[in-house]
């Protein structure tokens, strides 16, 4: 049985990712394509103004292999992460100061084409894959399918980007393919309840050398002692962050509640007005 810390946790994705290998594998298995370059440029954890919803953002410029007989090609990958539902104007503004950054360059100083991850710890309505791949079409002036190639035109690459949807919810608690077992170590798990800054595996027969590289970054984090810190303000910041829900909750439920009796009561003094009564006899009625 393997130690491993939990990349569910923040504190622990990014330390993951600041691996390149892990990186690449992981990235790769997110895009469907091979990453053969990966290397991370910012990072940064964003609250909102009532410390309610978090969101963990990480850019990385990557080459990409799009297949044995085009050339490869270098993106911008814009990650970013949020474990419960916020607001979309958030994720709109972080995608937009991308287009607006003028270092977004590649070699030729011409604009890198941006892929944008949303690994998400909630799942979306209508939308049922663990991943949806987003992805830009041609079309003519008779709804046809253009055929372009992948490195063409710049003009289009410049002003439109891919995305991709990573739903943790929806991955299956079984996975077979390298993929999927890559994408299997952020999937939400309930198994140790006492501790889930930590996950549990046992799997002597795995043998793919990037899941064996990912399970090692993931063991040698749990004795990382500023990354144990980190994870155990995060986790305190999560349980405080759900108790203040849950507040929130009982309160709303309770003014909703409050504002229904008020109208019911009020449409009942409406009812006796109609049938004559005076104030004195309504009031003595509905006290």
């Amino acid at each position: 049985m393997r130690k491993l810390s939990n990349p569910t946790y923040d504190a622990t994705f990014k330390y993951l990712m600041e691996d390149p290998r892990a990186a690449r594998a992981i990235i790769s298995a997110i895009l469907g394509y091979r990453v053969t370059h990966v290397e991370m440029r910012k990072n940064d954890i964003v609250r909102s103004e009532n410390q309610d919803l978090k969101l963990m953002r990480l850019d990385f410029t990557a080459r990409v292999e799009l297949g044995p007989d085009q050339p490869d090609k270098e993106v911008l990958i814009e990650m970013q992460r949020a474990h419960r539902e916020g607001d979309i104007m958030r994720f709109r503004s972080y995608i937009g100061s991308q287009y607006a950054d003028p270092s977004n360059l590649d070699r030729s100083d011409n604009p890198l084409p941006i892929v944008a991850i949303y690994i998400l710890g909630h799942t979306i309505d209508g939308l049922d894959n663990a991943i949806c791949r987003v992805k830009s079409a041609y079309i003519d002036e008779n709804d046809n399918l253009v055929a372009v190639p992948n490195d063409a035109p710049l003009f289009v690459q410049a002003l439109c980007h891919d995305l991709v949807i990573v739903q943790t919810p929806k991955l299956t608690p079984r996975p077979s393919s390298v993929y999927e077992k890559l994408l299997d170590f952020f999937r939400p798990r309930t198994e140790n309840v006492n501790d889930r800054t930590f996950d549990y595996i046992d799997d002597p027969n795995e043998q793919d050398p990037e899941v064996l590289n990912v399970m090692h970054r993931l063991e040698l984090a749990t004795a990382d002692r500023q990354l144990a810190m980190k994870l155990d303000l995060e986790a305190e910041a999560a349980q405080i962050m759900q108790r203040n829900r849950q507040d929130r909750q009982e309160l709303i439920k309770a003014i909703e509640q409050r504002m229904e009796a008020e109208r019911k009561n009020a449409a009942l003094i409406e009812a006796l007005r109609a049938q004559g009564l005076s104030d004195e006899q309504i009031a003595g009625l509905t006290k």
